[in-house]
């Protein structure tokens, strides 16, 4: 006998359901299909041999599959494979967000194909900004993979442009070395235009010290960590103590550098962070009314928790996810682990930048996420839709005979 009044249970649930059924172009195909929901989900069909002739998404899995299975209306040629004649059963698993069946799909894919699955998926890998603070000397580049080396990772951006721009900000900034010639350990070189031009620290010509270099290079990398929060606010500081001692010029130039790194407050730079700290919660539509999943992402892993009433969160859900998030972060050991970890964050990427969440949560995960703000947070976003009026029936206007 259950109790109503009994705590509701809350944790992973990372195994994904799959429903399999048997199939055969013989038979009508009105049986198979009432047992399939027409709700969100990855679907495959499979040959005798049981290899996979088709892997898709669908937002409504009986219509899609029927598409593909029903008889033809016609015996005219036509150049869509007939995947009736060679399909012998049909999987499906249902997702219940487009987070959600993306990820259900990135799974089945890897397992059903580990070394082509990529180049199933609807989108590319995320793009990072990379470092290696304690190089001889350290040299920042975008990369559209990560962990793979010891650089620190700032990510995800955009796109590669976005990556490629904001290297070039960072640069401008700390006026680092763009020359080949200050990579190179062959010696000083004799001269340097960006040096010249005043912005250039002039590692390439000797002007000053590879250690004193490095320095720059860590708060270079400090900077690209938080967005150059902490850097602005202090240019503001200064701006505005220049300006009370009446160093109007000075005061001028330090409004200039802000005003220039207000170019990051684009979109495409809105979700960079050291990747080696990167978390967030992520809240979807689940089955029921007025029911969610979570997800935590943590350094490039996502896990998968069952689903909990809106009503229940506050109780069951809120400081287990937080407590889930906030473990430590390590990085993954092996080329095989590494790939997952980047595909999380393609992921991730995908659904940050492209708006393809619904009307999911992606909430980041900082000090200042308490189970409250995040109560909160959660309460306000899932606020209950307004349902639509019913409409009005016509009034009976009786005309009378004239």
């Amino acid at each position: 006998m259950s109790d109503e009044s009994a705590k509701p249970t809350f944790g992973l649930d990372e195994n994904f359901t799959i429903e399999s059924l048997p199939f055969s172009p013989e038979d009508s195909i009105e049986p198979l299909l009432e047992q399939i929901p027409n709700r969100g989900g990855v679907f495959w069909l499979t040959a005798d041999d049981e290899s996979v002739v088709l892997m898709d998404t669908a937002g409504r899995l009986r219509d899609r599959i029927a598409g593909y299975l029903a008889p033809g209306q016609t015996d005219e040629p036509s150049r869509r494979a007939d995947l009736r004649a060679v399909s012998r059963a049909v999987h499906f698993a249902e997702g219940h967000s487009p987070f959600e069946v993306n990820l259900l799909f990135a799974n089945l894919a890897r397992r059903h194909f580990p070394k082509t699955y990529r180049e199933l998926l609807r989108y590319r890998g995320a793009w990072f900004v990379k470092v290696n603070p304690t190089a001889r000397v350290g040299r920042f580049m975008r990369s559209n993979k990560v962990f793979v080396d010891r650089c620190r990772y700032f990510g995800p951006l955009a796109d590669k442009h976005a990556a490629a721009r904001y290297v070039e900000l960072i640069e401008d900034t700390f006026d680092l070395c763009r020359c080949e010639q200050a990579y190179n350990t062959d010696g000083p070189a004799e001269h340097c235009l960006f040096h010249d031009m005043g912005k250039c620290l002039g590692l390439g010509v000797g002007a000053i010290s590879t250690d004193d270099y490095r320095r720059f290079v860590e708060r270079a990398a400090d900077f690209a960590a938080d967005l150059g929060t902490a850097h602005r606010a202090e240019l503001t500081m200064r701006m505005k103590a220049a300006a009370a001692d009446l160093r109007f010029e000075e005061a001028a130039e330090f409004k200039a550098e802000i005003k220039k790194l207000a170019a990051l407050d684009a979109r495409k730079f809105a979700h960079v962070r050291d990747a080696d700290d990167w978390r967030m919660l992520i809240i979807q539509p689940a089955p029921g009314r007025r029911t969610v999943r979570p997800f935590v992402f943590i350094g490039g892993r996502i896990r998968r928790f069952a689903p909990v009433r809106l009503k229940d969160f506050a109780a069951v859900a809120a400081k287990p996810l937080l407590r889930a998030a906030g473990r430590p972060i390590k990085r993954p050991a092996g080329p095989a682990r590494g790939r997952l970890v980047a595909d999380g964050f393609a992921l991730l990427a995908h659904h940050l930048f492209n708006r393809t969440g619904g009307r999911g949560l992606f909430l980041p995960v900082t000090a200042e996420t308490t189970a409250d703000v995040l109560i909160e947070t959660v309460a306000v976003h899932f606020v209950p839709r307004p349902r639509k009026p019913a409409a009005k029936a016509k009034p009976d206007i009786h005309h009378p005979d004239v």
